[in-house]
């Protein structure tokens, strides 16, 4: 089951945990792609069971659902300064910039059958192995 939810990303929760009571879903066979500022585009990181790191949508999912459940953690740089870091997110990135991105989530993409098939520590060896080379 693939869910963009509906509601304001600051309320991720209120529609993850209801999709997942409703279809009976456990919290670690859930994957949670966001962006992630503190890895520079196009670096992707498969990880499970960690905090928010100030993130509002992770936030609001841990809250509703807890934190074990698998991220797909997508790269999109730093501003530089804590201060920009919302409108920095907000905004639409660079030609360049998105372009790079969209080719991160392409290879995230690629790594998915080896995720179901294989467990996350076998897709986490294969795409972060990507980025190493």
């Amino acid at each position: 089951i693939f869910v963009k939810p509906q509601t304001f990303m600051n309320l991720s929760g209120e529609s993850v945990q209801p999709l997942m009571a409703f279809y009976k879903v456990p919290l670690d066979n859930n994957l949670v792609i966001h962006d992630e500022v503190d890895l520079p585009y196009p670096k992707r990181r498969f990880a499970k069971g960690r905090g928010h790191g100030g993130h509002n949508g992770l936030r609001e999912i841990i809250r509703h659902c807890g934190a074990d459940f698998v991220r797909l953690r997508i790269g999109v740089g730093h501003p530089g300064e804590k201060s920009k870091v919302t409108n920095y997110v907000l905004k639409r990135a660079s030609g360049d910039v998105e372009s790079e991105i969209l080719k991160s989530i392409d290879d995230a993409v690629e790594v998915m059958p080896v995720l179901l098939d294989d467990g996350l520590n076998a897709a986490m060896k294969q795409l972060h192995t990507k980025d190493a080379g």
